[in-house]
């Protein structure tokens, strides 16, 4: 299957050319507003920016060109404009269509390698190179902040907590810097908060992923207070797994800020007797939950509730204990002194 988008003026010109025949194709797609089709195909659903255009049956490479149209006078401004995650539908088949290049275009860089830079990102503001390597299984761990390293290595199948002696020292460093100083005999981490210990930390991980540590001392610190990625789960459902797999990612590139786009004018229905998330595309996930609070949230029970719901027993348990046991329901008098 090839595929290309080409802007011209206000339209937008994708040509499908499918390597087989293909009868009763979706073009689905999403866009930076609503699209409309001016010619190659009709439109069959639009759910907010998202859009579905059924095409007429397409033959073995021949090319087939789809014009659209953004709604309102809408112009698109770069490639950015482009359908995003575009894919076709045939039946219960999914084509993914190739990804079209999108913003500007990039220079490309110059391919020769650079044996000053470390296998590290972002690159750390300095590197001082002492000469040699060491070779170690991991390092001993102390404090909050590499145990927390600890944990999302462990998380990640990766090394980090072993033998070699590390240790955590205070410097007045501006505040997510730190200095990390590896020599043969010992690691000495200096930082002034548990954000710089935690991104030492991460340096170490990373390196460690590579072999060998180089012997030498790093100084870095946040080139910008917000480190932040976007996630968009208003459109589109993310299994929990997922997400926080995504925020162990953000954590190995010292993002620190998770912008969580978590709901907009599309709706998930939830089927809690079933156990399925529909999305607004119709795209359905199972899920699982405790049978006891799931029965709680489908009969609205709190402890009350739940309490009332044994009314009866309780009830009959009274009767039987004040016929077994009078003198508990009889009232209590005491002599005067």
């Amino acid at each position: 299957m090839q595929y290309d988008c080409q802007l011209n003026g206000q339209l937008l010109i994708c040509t499908l050319t499918p390597n087989r025949a293909l009868a009763g194709a979706v073009f689905c797609f999403s866009g930076m507003a609503p699209l409309a089709p001016v010619e190659g195909g009709t439109l069959h659903r639009a759910v907010g920016s998202y859009t579905e255009i059924a095409l007429p049956d397409l033959a073995a490479d021949q090319p087939h060109r789809i014009v659209m149209q953004y709604a309102d006078g809408h112009r698109p401004a770069n490639r950015a404009w482009m359908p995003l995650g575009p894919y076709l539908r045939v039946g219960d088949d999914v084509i993914v269509l190739p990804p079209t290049p999108a913003g500007r275009r990039v220079p490309p860089r110059d391919p020769a390698p650079n044996h000053d830079l470390l296998p590290l990102v972002p690159q750390p503001q300095s590197w001082t190179a002492t000469g040699g390597q060491i070779t170690i299984d991991g390092i001993t761990v102390t404090g909050d902040a590499l145990a927390a390293v600890a944990s999302l290595a462990s998380r990640q199948g990766l090394a980090f907590e072993g033998a070699h002696p590390a240790t955590v020292q205070h410097e007045n460093l501006p505040g997510d810097a730190y200095r990390l100083v590896i020599d043969t005999d010992r690691i000495t981490i200096f930082a002034s908060s548990y954000g710089g210990q935690f991104y030492a930390g991460i340096t170490l991980l990373t390196l460690l992923r590579e072999g060998s540590l180089p012997c030498g001392e790093i100084y870095d610190a946040p080139r910008f207070a917000w480190r932040g990625q976007h996630l968009d789960t208003a459109r589109h459902f993310y299994q929990p797994e997922t997400i926080m797999a995504l925020l162990d990612v953000m954590a190995m590139l010292k993002l620190n800020r998770f912008h969580w786009h978590f709901a907009d004018d599309e709706a998930f229905r939830i089927d809690l007797e079933n156990q399925v998330v529909t999305t607004p595309f119709q795209d359905r996930f199972a899920f699982e939950i405790d049978p006891f609070r799931k029965r709680c949230l489908l009969e609205g029970l709190d402890e009350i509730g739940l309490t009332l719901g044994s009314e009866s027993a309780i009830t009959q348990h009274e009767q039987t204990r004040g016929g077994a046991l009078p003198w508990l329901d009889k009232p209590q008098r005491r002599e005067a002194a």
